[in-house]
């Protein structure tokens, strides 16, 4: 075997069977995420503002990307946000396996793909009825909502397609304080005392 790529094979071997690196990466997400969100506020106080003297933009209007980015960005700050949180649950999954054998922190072939809240049952975390849900609608955007247009097919259709945007998530907070839901804060705090439980 050349020698370049065996070190480079036991590079990613090591990244992916230490924690760490799947910490850094999930709090990278959640930042340029918080990010995006901020910038996602600020357009929607804008756009207000300017809907308080205009009910109509064209093409040609400065102004006219408000109407996008003051809506459509809510679905790719949540396709962060949902990665972020596979990326904290796999450094927990890796801490569990109480090894640095590679092969031993791979995740099991039968746990389905992309279904966080499937992802907290197998770590054994609790979470609530509400909690559920919202990670169940973060799965969607991972899956599809935040990077196409439509389902890839039909059994991607979940509950959101057809019913309206991600908006109720935010929405709830607007004017006011640019903060993250509760129900994400309570989920991620769960997630925080599963790691802590699993370094200890």
């Amino acid at each position: 075997m050349n020698k370049r790529y065996q070190v480079g094979l036991q590079q990613f071997e090591h990244v992916l069977s230490s924690p760490h690196p799947w910490l850094f990466k999930g709090s990278n997400l959640l930042g340029v995420a918080k990010v995006l969100l901020e910038r996602l506020w600020d357009d929607r106080k804008k756009l207000n503002e300017k809907l308080k003297t205009k009910t109509e933009f064209k093409a040609t209007d400065p102004d006219s990307h408000l109407l996008n980015t003051a809506h459509s960005m809510e679905d790719q700050i949540l396709l962060l946000v949902g990665f972020a949180y596979e990326n904290y649950l796999r450094a927990i999954w890796i801490k569990k396996s109480g090894t640095k054998n590679y092969e031993d922190t791979k995740i099991p072939n039968e746990w389905p793909s992309y279904q966080i809240d499937i992802f907290f049952d197998r770590l054994s975390i609790e979470i609530e009825k509400e909690e559920r849900e919202f990670l169940k609608l973060l799965s969607e955007f991972v899956i599809w909502k935040g990077r196409y247009p439509v389902p890839r097919n039909k059994a991607e259709n979940g509950n959101s397609w057809g019913k309206g945007t991600s908006t109720s998530i935010f929405s709830k907070n607007f004017p006011g304080t640019c903060e993250w839901p509760d129900v994400m804060i309570s989920t991620m705090n769960k997630l925080a005392v599963a790691l802590k439980n699993e370094s200890s």
